[in-house]
């Protein structure tokens, strides 16, 4: 409770003021949007903005830029797993970040992309990773192999805008124009 307290008052100061406070010192936040947010195993918050990720741990700003070895500075969607991973979805694809090293999947890797990249993303407490692709469907990742579904599969529409994650076997996704789609374990239903 005390990370998400924390996240919520550094994310209201930052929308508010795009500034935080730390030690007296008001200091300007270096992107002036992002396209997503997530709080990693450590109460860490990741910020992506247009040209750079950007690590907050409450004292220090860490910048991660493809100079750095990221893949795509334009990052999409972020979201941090229990173990410590941070995965981002990006419009080549989806980047994991395990503490030390960044390892990116794209079509080549098995992962569909399409024309327009990652919309969203999501992981279960189990450790899958659900990608939201742009009017593609949406792919699952269980750390060997990606399955994309797609509205053949029983999604109601392929283009999914949100997931929200009940459990490691119901995990629903907001589709544009089509309602919620539903996954119970290897089954399929929505709502319209």
């Amino acid at each position: 409770m005390k990370y998400l307290t924390t996240a919520l008052v550094m994310i209201m100061l930052i929308i508010a003021s795009q500034e935080t406070f730390a030690q007296g010192t008001w200091t300007t936040f270096p992107e002036k949007y992002s396209y997503s947010l997530a709080v990693d195993s450590d109460g860490a918050l990741w910020f992506s903005g247009g040209s750079e990720v950007l690590r907050y741990d409450g004292e220090t700003w860490t910048s991660f830029t493809e100079e750095g070895g990221f893949s795509e500075n334009k990052v999409f969607s972020m979201a941090a797993s229990s173990d410590g991973d941070v995965w981002f979805g990006t419009r080549n694809g989806v980047t994991l970040y395990d503490g030390e090293t960044w390892t990116s999947f794209d079509e080549d890797n098995g992962l569909t992309v399409g024309k327009w990249g990652i919309d969203t993303i999501a992981i279960t407490p189990g450790g899958i990773l659900w990608v939201a692709l742009h009017n593609v469907g949406v792919t699952r990742y269980d750390g060997e192999t990606w399955t994309t579904f797609t509205k053949a599969d029983g999604l109601g529409g392929d283009w999914i805008k949100s997931i929200a994650v009940i459990s490691d076997d119901i995990v629903l996704f907001g589709t544009y124009g089509y309602g919620i789609s539903i996954y119970y374990g290897e089954n399929w239903s929505y709502i319209t």
